[in-house]
This record gives C-alpha cells, structure tokens and sequence, in this order.
C-alpha cells in the first residue's frame, strides 16, 4: 500500500498546485495558563506545571503532522507535573512558504530556542525531550549541536534507519522545489497532516538531521536514560536497524508497540502519538513513560 502511495506521489507531483497566502515565518511560542488553550492552536504553546518545579518537557511533533496531534502527549506530562512547551517546526502551522524554505539547521533553531524559552521561563529548568519520529530526530542533532542538553528522552518512532520504500524520496532530492501531494497519506486523511502536500525540501531536511546524528554520534543522546517506542510493522521506519542503531550508541530501552483495537482509518503503524492512533496499546505507552519518569 505504502508503495503504491509513493508511486502515484511521484507519478502526480508535476500536476500538484497549492496557492496559500505567503507569510514571513517567526517560531512564535505563547505562554498559556490553562491546558484547554493548546486545542486552539498550531503555534509553539507553553504551560506551567500546577505547582512550581524545574521539571520541564519539551513537546516535539513529526514530519507534516498537525502540532496539535501532540495534546495527549503534552497533556500527560501536564497531569505528571511538568512544565510542557509543545514546539511548532517551521512549515507546520499552515504557513506553506515557510514550508518550502526548512533545512535541517532550521529545524535545529526551532529547538534551540524553545530549550532558551523554557530555561528563561523556568530557571534551574530539568528538561526532557519527547520527540516522535522527526521530532525525536530534531532534538537528538540540537543537543549535539552544543547548546543544550536534555536530560533524558523518550524517542517515538525515531527515524534513524528507514525502510527502503521511504528511502525512495531521495531519488528526487536533486528538486527540491517540487512537492508530494498527501491525498493518498493515511496521516492525511486520517486528520493529521499539517499540509496538504510535503515539499522535497523537507524530506531532504529530515534526511539531513539523521545524517547529522550518525555522524557526531558518540555525542548528544548517548550518556543519558532515554527509552524508544517502534512498532514492528512501521512503515517509514526501519524498527529493526533503528533499535540496532540505538543500542549500539546508548544504554536506552526499546518498547515495541502495535497497535490493538485502533479506531483510525487507514492504518498507519508509524503513527504511535495517542489513543485513536493506538487504540488499547495507548495506556500501555503511558504507563511505561511514567514508570521512567520515576526512575531519577
């Protein structure tokens, strides 16, 4: 199935055409004081914790997924008592020509600064990462860039092997102004896609913060407690190598999810962020994160 999406991407790319209103991209993040606010919006949003404290997340999404999809992960940590900055990367809050201009050190700015606007907000800030898939890979390259540091991570999903069929996207990395139309991409119609299209230069992005980690590894996630969500039967991501990857750099855990009794349609396994995207298997993840996050 995924094969065949990627097929008619390729195959229909050139007739593709969205006309949205061009605006100039700033990381905005706003200061929020109750947790409802962050369904009204797709820009960066922070919230302290109920009672004061150092202990902080910050909230990653993945490639062309709508920030808000992130509420139940955000709103776990809230109810945990953190303090939660939930990050909007630039391109994913409808800002399409912002889209088309990301690169991996973009990316990596957008992390930075949401780590400055937590340190500054909260001083003495402990802050852990929970990024899924290109979420978790932005944050692992900021940290090894050298002016962060998290203090543990929970990785979903983390794309840093792929299977061969995602791996095609780089035959048209060479054109980075054209776009894969999402029609077809069950994120998409599911309601979780950000965009109705993904630009080249986005995928080539990604790909470029996954090269950036295999190459400054030892450094950045390696030294501190981290744990791994994949499914077996991702469809992006390499479960196999990538838990290979991660075990050869890292004392983390690796927890295998699969979905049960899931109500979203189409199935799409890489998607492992809340409830109707993992039906049953959601309060299992939960569980597993709070059991770490008690483990100081």
């Amino acid at each position: 199935m995924i094969a065949r999406i990627l097929l008619y991407s390729l195959i229909s790319f050139s007739c593709f055409s969205l006309t949205l209103k061009a605006m100039a991209f700033e990381t905005v993040i706003s200061e929020v004081k109750d947790f409802a606010e962050f369904g009204k919006t797709e820009q960066s949003v922070f919230i302290r914790a109920k009672k004061p404290t150092t202990r902080s997340v910050l909230v990653i999404h993945g490639l062309n997924l709508l920030p808000s999809k992130m509420n139940s992960v955000s709103e776990f940590y809230y109810n945990e008592g953190f303090n939660v900055l939930r990050l909007t990367l630039q391109g994913h809050d409808g800002n399409w020509e912002a889209y088309k201009k990301v690169t991996a050190d973009i990316w990596i700015a957008d992390v930075e600064k949401a780590f400055s606007f937590i340190t500054s907000s909260v001083p003495g800030a402990a802050i852990d990462l929970f990024g899924y898939s290109l979420g978790a890979a932005a944050g692992i390259a900021a940290e090894q860039n050298g002016k962060l540091e998290f203090e543990r991570m929970v990785l979903a999903a983390p794309p840093f092997e792929v299977t061969r069929v995602a791996a095609l996207v780089e035959a048209l990395f060479d054109f980075e102004n054209l776009s894969i139309p999402s029609r077809l991409s069950p994120i998409y119609i599911s309601g979780y896609g950000a965009n109705p299209a993904t630009p080249v230069k986005a995928y080539k992005a990604l790909f470029e913060l996954r090269k950036k980690i295999q190459q400054n590894v030892p450094q950045g996630f390696v030294n501190k407690p981290g744990i791994v969500f994949v499914s077996r039967k991702d469809e992006v991501v390499d479960a196999v190598n990538s838990v290979k990857f991660v075990e050869s750099v890292s004392s983390f855990t690796t927890f295998y999810v699969e979905k049960k009794n899931s109500n979203l349609r189409p199935v799409m396994n890489h998607l492992i962020i809340d409830e109707p995207s993992l039906g049953e298997t959601w309060p299992i993840m939960v569980e597993e994160i709070r059991r770490f996050n008690t483990v100081r």
